[in-house]
């Protein structure tokens, strides 16, 4: 049994505290026994735990470990000076360069960039299920470093990535059926105590930030990928229109203020001549947002074109979007 699995199971049996396991985690990176492209292939395992919808603690447990690992990573060569780095050569451990993927001094490590962008998207599909405003945060930071790396890196593919997974964080928490949203919003936040709420953004803050990650995303990719931002750029308008329209409600009836003062941060992106609904610059609106039933349609047409025919789940959704249904609050894949 590899060390980590050890590790994650003593956390799990309660044989060892979450904060032990983490600094568990940090020693076995700092080791070597835990390097850069193995701790991906951990999180990858992570992520497939997160999608299925009863292991989903059980991958946020191990992904906690996994991301003090990482931490741990980052720190490494920082802290290699060139004599400490001989001392372990003639030992016969590991390098910097060996455990991080990279050599000494070099922040542009593809897998440490795929580890963070990892760590994003186990934070979103877990966020989902239970609201956490620290975790929530420390995906952020993940992804907004991973996306720093990407482009000093110059690869666009993976910065596409990245600004998609930016975008359905700050999209799949925070979206409701229409006619309920604000009934669901408030049981999703009864699912954690108070405190662990704080550091969650507005949802018309976080909607808003959603539609213009995606947008960004929209322009780097292509194919397949393309077709899931754009049915999740769709997905960021309608919401932005149900909560447009609970803030109409909220005028003309006795309705909490934090709905009517949500709702009127709403704001939808100016298009571009020739790519209707992709690109272009936020300006803010009203609670009657001009949101269009026809800017999601046709986004979602554009999607269905492009998302593979054996993703029938994806394909589900996009029909539900289009046809003006919830179709949201699902992982976005």
């Amino acid at each position: 049994m590899h060390p980590l699995e050890q590790l994650a199971l003593d956390v799990a049996n309660g044989d060892l505290t979450p904060a032990r396991g983490e600094q568990e985690a940090a020693a076995l990176a700092r080791s070597g026994r835990l390097p850069a492209p193995d701790l991906l292939n951990w999180f990858k395992t992570a992520e497939w735990l997160a999608h299925q919808e009863d292991l989903w603690e059980r991958a946020l447990l191990l992904g906690r470990l996994l991301s003090s690992a990482l931490e741990a990573l980052q720190a490494l060569p920082a802290l290699q000076a060139p004599e400490t780095l001989q001392a372990r050569e003639e030992l016969g451990e590991p390098d910097a360069a060996d455990v991080v993927g990279r050599p000494a001094g070099d922040s542009s490590s593809r897998p440490l960039t795929e580890c963070r962008s990892a760590w994003l998207e186990l934070v979103h599909l877990c966020v989902i299920h239970r609201p956490d405003g620290a975790l929530f945060a420390s995906g952020r930071r993940a992804g907004l470093a991973a996306l720093e790396a990407a482009r000093a890196g110059g690869d666009q593919a993976l910065e596409g990535l990245l600004l998609y997974r930016l975008g359905t964080l700050h999209l799949d928490p925070f979206s409701r059926a229409g006619d309920l949203w604000w009934e669901e919003h408030r049981l999703w936040l009864s699912l954690s105590p108070a405190p662990m709420l704080s550091g969650l953004p507005e949802p018309a803050d976080a909607l808003r930030t959603a539609e213009s990650y995606l947008r960004q995303a929209a322009a780097l990719r292509e194919g397949a990928g393309l077709g899931y931002t754009l049915k999740a750029l769709a997905q960021a308008l309608q919401q932005q229109e149900f909560l447009a329209r609970e803030g109409v409600r909220a005028q003309t009836a006795s309705v909490p203020d934090e709905m009517e003062a949500s709702a009127t941060r709403v704001t939808r992106a100016t298009e571009v001549p020739g790519v209707p609904g992709v690109a272009g610059a936020p300006r803010a609106t009203g609670p009657a947002g001009p949101v269009s039933t026809a800017d999601v349609a046709e986004l979602c047409d554009r999607a269905l074109a492009l998302v593979p025919a054996d993703d029938l789940v994806a394909r589900a959704n996009i029909e539900a979007l289009r046809a003006a249904g919830s179709g949201a609050g699902m992982p976005m894949r």
